[in-house]
C-alpha cells in the first residue's frame, strides 16, 4: 500500500493506492468532526479500511463469465 495522510483542524484524511493482481484499487477516506483530533477514533477506521483491502476478493474476469 502507498498511502498520504493529511491533517486541517478536525479533519484527517488517508488516500493512495493498494495493489492488486490485477492492478491496484485506489481509496480516499476524509472525516470531519471534532472527535478525529483523538488518534483513538480515526486510527481503528484507518486500520479497518486497510484490513478490507488486504482481504478484498478480486471481481472474475470478463472472459471467465462468458458462456462456453
Amino acid at each position: 500500500m502507498r498511502a498520504k495522510t493529511g491533517t486541517l483542524r478536525n479533519v484527517k484524511s488517508l488516500s493512495g493506492f493498494f495493489p492488486t493482481k490485477g492492478g491496484s484499487i485506489t481509496f480516499a477516506l476524509l472525516l470531519n468532526d471534532a472527535g478525529v483530533a483523538n488518534q483513538s477514533e480515526y486510527r481503528p477506521l484507518w486500520e479497518n479500511l486497510m484490513k478490507g483491502l488486504a482481504t478484498y476478493r478480486e471481481s472474475p474476469q470478463e472472459e471467465q463469465l462468458l458462456p462456453r
